[in-house]
């Protein structure tokens, strides 16, 4: 229950954020999920916009989120599998949304999808997309974190000195730089964001959210 109220509770809290930079009510007409996992995010957005495209890059989580949807009683949201692209996603939204997906994402390939999700915003359109810039941890850490990263002897010993299964695959946790991310919200003419500071678990970063001018577009 919790889990499912988090989500409700994430996208109340980012409609308000973007109420404040548009000036009108939260009230999408064809939004974009990237990243939608399971549906926790992807059910109150669908419940505030008139469409919903949710993507995700594992074919058993949009099954999940799928039947998850259709016992919310919803039928106003599409899927479609993430490549890196994003061929598989299209038209135009009004809002384009992402939480602690591009973080799992090695930069190389998630600049790229940042860029790809400013272009499939729609002139006039607002987005909120979070990004990690850098992690609080001791230099000890940083070095376990890397070396479980390259070898996996490494990452096994570290599971079963925290009581998982060493067999446990470690999440990967990614930095961006900030000032890229910058240049690609001006050059899709998505400048000045509003940034609300973001911390899960000594991972920091930022949610980015913003307006995408109707002067020209990507």
């Amino acid at each position: 229950v919790a889990f499912w109220a988090s989500g409700a509770s994430d996208v109340a809290a980012i409609a308000v954020q973007i109420e404040e930079l548009s000036g009108q009510a939260f009230a999408p007409q064809r939004a974009l999920e990237f990243g939608c996992g399971v549906g926790r995010l992807t059910i109150p957005l669908a419940q505030r916009a008139r469409e919903v495209v949710a993507v995700d890059i594992a074919p058993s989580m949009i099954e999940r989120a799928r039947e998850h949807t259709a016992a919310a009683g919803l039928n106003n949201v599409h899927f479609a599998l993430s490549d890196a692209s994003l061929s598989r996603v299209e038209g135009r939204f009004d809002f384009v949304y992402s939480f602690i997906v591009f973080q799992h994402i090695p930069p190389n390939i998630g600049y790229d999808l940042f860029r790809q999700l400013l272009g499939k915003l729609a002139p006039d359109g607002f987005g909120a997309l979070h990004v990690t810039y850098g992690r609080r941890a001791s230099l000890v850490r940083r070095i376990v974190h890397a070396g479980r990263r390259k070898w996996r002897m490494a990452n096994m010993i570290v599971n079963v000195l925290q009581g998982r299964s060493a067999r446990t695959p470690m999440m990967p946790m990614f930095e961006y730089d900030r000032r890229v991310l910058l240049q690609l919200l001006d050059a899709a003419n998505c400048g000045h964001p509003r940034e609300q500071a973001t911390d899960h678990g000594g991972h920091l970063g930022a949610m980015l959210m913003f307006h995408k001018g109707a002067g020209r577009h990507s």
